[in-house]
């Protein structure tokens, strides 16, 4: 594709003369190679001494080439392949509807795609000042969405795509958070709908119901409005007019007829949303490849559920509409609730707070202490004498360490978390349930060690309290972090424990969210390729 092509296709404005292109007030070097040779071997740009000559003449360092199939753009003394797209404001720039709602990013595994990085990017080319996440089942991109759109000036809207089943009938809603309860809320629905349901994730309209306020509830686009239960239309609801074309015939039929049905009904306010788990059309077959290593089926194949202009949105539906004047009604109002909804959703996840519990004393404590400090003090002071004193170690050396760590802990305001572990930890020996003796950095803790959460002595070892924790650490917001190991088969009866005496909202499981990795990627499309497992393990 030439290079003009590319600009035009990519609705990138531009100014040319010659091999100069400018493109938002930057300009640029066209690379002229022959014979496809465009790297040397240190993965240098290979670049003429006129070429040079030119640039150096205009005072020019980034350069465009054409690699592969797509053109980039780079320093020319750093050579990196960045994709020549979304640079300046879109030919098509509107800033009509405020936001754009639909994102399905990485997060969303073998279905979405790109770092959120990436949406932001686009979402500024085109006009939109607001993006939306509503990944299925999963909220574990929010805080990465969240801090990309930040960084590059974006209202992030957090929102979750969760199924809902009512009797044999099954349909997904949109949920976007409004502020803190409506978190909240949303969190309360992730639990019910992942953790009490996990064998068939979903939550049920009574659910919905009890904690949908605070959030907008959007229908989706594939469900039959008849079904749906009157008292879930009387909460910030609305239906998502997404007008996406599939390449299944099947699929196209029944989400017309669906739209259809809405229109004959009107209950509930249409609110423009555009599904969208690529950036740009020509990126369809990566949801379909991603579809197929994760053996999901394919998932309502489409070539444009992408990212679009405002102005593709409105041509691409305008079409299926042979009335103009109940389309522009419609579509006017579907406009209106978007930007309301852009306007009215205003919560950022606060990442700089604790939200640590304390620690709660039994009968016998609270007839001997007044506070949870007199008791951790107890604590230490009995664990000093059994550990230190009785086994005639270095006094002052001990003295001085504990007194540094303490120090330390009080500044964190994190004596509550050393008592509740202390207090798990007891609860396993009372049972006789078998714990690890220390595990990495917290090790170092003295503290832990008189407390019997560890059994390493960290002075003995020459173990550095730092690694574990330390002033500046705990000022930036981090929180100490001790793994403790318990056998598989008790892990059920300590977390009931611990619910019990601590409360359900203080107890939650944690996970690690991953998005796929360029390695197991790689291997995947090895096999996808049709190369053996063992070739593509290499």
């Amino acid at each position: 594709m030439e290079l003009q092509t590319w600009l035009k296709v990519n609705n990138i404005v531009y100014q040319q003369e010659g091999s100069i292109y400018t493109i938002d007030q930057k300009q640029y070097y066209h690379i002229h190679h022959k014979q496809d040779i465009i790297f040397d071997s240190e993965f240098n740009l290979i670049i003429s001494e006129q070429e040079l000559f030119r640039m150096n003449e205009n005072n020019i360092t980034d350069v465009v080439f054409y690699f592969g199939s797509k053109w980039y753009c780079c320093d020319y003394q750093n050579t990196q392949l960045n994709l020549l797209k979304y640079l300046g404001k879109s030919s098509l720039y509107d800033d009509t509807l405020d936001c754009f709602l639909g994102v399905h990013g990485k997060y969303e595994l073998l279905n979405g795609t790109r770092d959120y990085n990436d949406w932001c990017k686009k979402a500024l080319f085109t006009g939109y000042r607001s993006l939306g996440i509503c990944e299925k089942h999963t909220l574990a991109g929010s805080f990465t969405f969240q801090k990309d759109c930040l960084k590059n000036n974006i209202k992030p809207i957090i929102g979750e795509t969760l199924t809902v089943i009512k009797d044999e009938y099954k349909y997904d809603v949109k949920l976007y958070v409004i502020n803190n309860l409506g978190w909240k809320n949303l969190l309360k629905l992730h639990h019910i709908h992942n953790i009490l349901n996990h064998e068939k994730p979903h939550i049920i309209e009574s659910d919905l119901i009890q904690y949908g306020n605070d959030l907008y509830v959007v229908i989706c686009t594939d469900t039959d409005i008849l079904n749906i239960d009157n008292q879930i239309l009387n909460l910030k609801t609305h239906y998502q007019l997404d007008f996406c074309e599939f390449i299944s015939d099947t699929k196209d039929k029944e989400r017309l007829l669906n739209i259809q049905q809405y229109f004959q009904n009107l209950q509930i306010e249409p609110i423009l949303i555009s599904d969208a788990y690529y950036l740009d059309s020509e990126d369809y077959k990566t949801k379909i490849i991603l579809n197929e290593i994760g053996k999901t089926g394919f998932q309502n194949l489409s070539k444009n559920q992408y990212l679009k202009h405002f102005s593709e949105i409105v041509d691409q539906s305008q079409s299926l509409f042979k009335d103009d004047n109940f389309f522009a009604d419609i579509l006017s109002i579907a406009i209106n609730n978007a930007n309301k909804l852009h306007s009215e959703c205003d919560f950022i996840i606060k990442k700089d707070q604790s939200y640590l519990p304390q620690y709660i004393m039994n009968y016998g404590e609270l007839s001997q202490f007044t506070s949870n400090s007199d008791l951790f003090y107890s604590l230490i002071e009995k664990g000093f004498e059994k550990k230190v004193i009785n086994k005639n170690l270095d006094f002052d050396k001990y003295q001085q360490r504990l007194s540094y760590e303490i120090e330390v802990l009080e500044k964190g305001n994190v004596i509550d978390y050393f008592l509740i572990l202390s207090d798990i930890i007891c609860f396993c020996k009372s049972r006789g349930i078998l714990t690890g003796i220390g595990r990495g950095s917290a090790a170092g803790s003295l503290v832990a060690y008189l407390l019997n959460i560890v059994e390493v002595d960290p002075i003995s070892y020459d173990l550095l309290f730092e690694r574990f924790l330390n002033p500046t650490r705990l000022l930036k917001g981090v929180l100490p972090d001790i793994d403790q190991d318990v056998p598989s088969k008790h892990r059920g009866e300590i977390i009931e424990y611990i619910i019990n005496k601590y409360g359900e909202d203080n107890v939650v499981g944690i996970g690690t969210a991953q998005a796929l990795k360029l390695k197991s990627l790689t291997k995947d499309l090895l096999k996808y390729g049709g190369e053996n497992f063992q070739d593509a393990n290499k």
